[in-house]
């Protein structure tokens, strides 16, 4: 859980290094890693699944592959 005085501005920060992170990617691979390391870090934060999701739907990609990245946690965040 978000505990901060500025938990909005918290998730438009996370939402931008999701982003960012995969924008980063050019090859398959490196999209599953990546992927993969934005569920670490965010689970590691101790997120509610409610603010995993917001933090995920705000994200936006650059390209299609980002955007079915980040669609992709979307719906595991969403279960």
């Amino acid at each position: 859980m978000i505990s901060t005085d500025y938990p909005q501005d918290l998730k438009a920060r996370l939402a931008d290094a999701v982003a960012g992170t995969l924008s980063l990617c050019l090859h398959e691979q490196e999209y599953r890693i990546a992927t993969h390391a934005i569920v670490e870090f965010l689970t590691a934060l101790n997120l509610t699944s409610e603010e995993l999701f917001e933090v995920t739907r705000r994200a936006d990609g650059m390209d299609t592959q980002t955007d079915d990245c980040i669609d992709q946690l979307i719906e595991a965040f969403a279960d």
